[in-house]
């Protein structure tokens, strides 16, 4: 439909990538009471993808697809409502729209529900809730969750602390592509912390997490450089 045909132009996938016209389509979409276009054009305004960034008109759309229970918009108003991204902080609130996405089985939803949990925003801390919930969104694949989970083994945090399962969590993550765990997993194997020690394994973790604007990855791939480890001399 005509919301798929803006993804097209979103990406540039069978017709030359053209963000202002995508951001056009969903618009159009949107006005029409779709929540999936709704959503798009809300997060084209949260990015500036192909109009002006503005985050009240990113929250006013992603409100009208959460009015209609789209998920990945739950949890997109939910993370405007934890920063203040167009709309006043209201930590309970954001809480109860990550709980409404979880219950929908978003994966990302549930991470954020997550973190909520671990860091007490809008709900009691519950470390052992929180591990629970990032477990189910990284058993679902998603990134973040893996990372967090990983990082809740590394330092027993609401489970048994165990170096291998974190290792194996944030290996999971760093395969996506995600980079603070390609910086926790570069840490592992620089210290063998739950893996066979591998410096140079480590150094190309480093500079992935580095080349992804992780600070840390960017920190540890310049110690290394400065003392020759993991390097060719």
């Amino acid at each position: 439909g005509t919301c798929c045909l803006g993804v097209c132009y979103e990406v540039g996938e069978g017709v030359g990538r053209d963000p202002a016209r995508a951001a056009q389509i969903y618009l159009e979409a949107a006005r029409q009471g779709y929540a999936r276009a709704q959503c798009n054009y809300g997060y084209c305004c949260y990015q500036g993808i192909g109009v002006e960034e503005d985050d009240s008109q990113a929250v006013y759309w992603f409100a009208k697809a959460a009015e209609q229970g789209y998920p990945r918009a739950l949890d997109l108003l939910g993370v405007c409502y934890t920063h203040g991204y167009g709309v006043q902080k209201h930590q309970a609130e954001a809480a109860r729209l990550y709980r409404q996405g979880h219950e929908l089985g978003y994966p990302p939803a549930t991470c954020s529900l997550g973190l909520c949990y671990e860091l007490g925003e809008g709900v009691e801390v519950d470390k052992g809730m929180a591990a629970e919930l990032y477990r189910q969104a990284a058993e679902r694949g998603d990134a973040r969750a893996q990372c967090n989970l990983g990082f809740f083994y590394y330092h027993g945090i609401g489970v048994e602390e165990d170096d291998a399962d974190a290792a194996a969590w944030f290996a999971r993550a760093a395969g996506q592509g995600y980079h603070r765990a390609e910086f926790f997993l570069g840490e592992c194997y620089e210290n063998g912390y739950g893996v066979e020690k591998d410096l140079k394994r480590a150094v190309e973790l480093y500079t992935l997490s580095h080349e992804g604007g992780y600070p840390e990855g960017s920190y540890a791939l310049g110690q290394c450089c400065e003392e020759g480890r993991g390097l060719r001399r």
